[in-house]
């Protein structure tokens, strides 16, 4: 498993240089112009992107026929794409608690809910794409990938900038709690259709 994330992590380095810049320039733009719930949205759903293009290198290269030869399991094929989401997502996390850190709030304070709903958002847009992609492949699945890639971060761009005792008021405590349990079933309710979706899979 940790094989099939290393060779997944050397397969995109080059794309990760790309979305550092990117990332780069809107964290810029998230310090200086108040875009921070809309950077927070942005990097979030972007990392949770980089496991689809994993795949579409490995089906470049019809990389899952050559793989399927050797004792490695169409399960760990897939896990091991869930498991590279969730670091990235784990990696968004942490940029968006250090950007807090950084603007000066007050994260012990509880302003931390901010963070974790928009890791809750890049969590669940995996959950949705990926029995998608490895139902329908990268390319039939392109349209998809973009209208739920950026329709979360449109939406969060265009609404003003909430207060932050409101949106606290509204996602804090339990209602937190809730929000990330149920993202919980989601992700591992699609581990298991795309599992489910892959062992069925005709590789060509």
């Amino acid at each position: 498993m940790q094989g099939l994330i290393v060779k997944d992590l050397l397969n995109i380095k080059k794309q990760l240089l790309y979305y550092g810049v990117f990332i780069a320039i809107y964290l810029v733009l998230a310090l200086t112009a108040g875009m921070s719930d809309f950077f927070g949205t942005m990097i979030s759903v972007m990392c949770a992107v980089l496991p689809i293009t994993a795949i579409a290198y490995d089906e470049r290269a019809k990389w899952d026929r050559y793989a399927l030869s050797m004792p490695v399991s169409r399960r760990d094929i897939v896990l091991s794409k869930y498991l590279l989401g969730l670091l990235f997502c784990t990696a968004a996390f942490i940029v968006n608690v250090a950007l807090l850190l950084f603007s000066g709030t007050d994260v012990a304070g509880g302003l931390i809910y901010k963070p974790l709903l928009f890791a809750a958002t890049g969590l669940c847009f995996l959950s949705l794409l990926l029995p998608l992609i490895f139902r329908f492949g990268v390319e039939r699945g392109r349209i998809l990938m973009i209208l739920l890639a950026f329709l979360p971060a449109a939406v969060i761009g265009a609404l003003p900038e909430i207060e932050n005792d409101i949106f606290q008021g509204m996602f804090s405590g339990s209602s937190l709690s809730v929000i990330f349990f149920a993202c919980i079933l989601l992700f591992l309710a699609s581990v298991s259709v795309s599992i489910w979706i892959y062992k069925r899979k005709e590789i060509r």
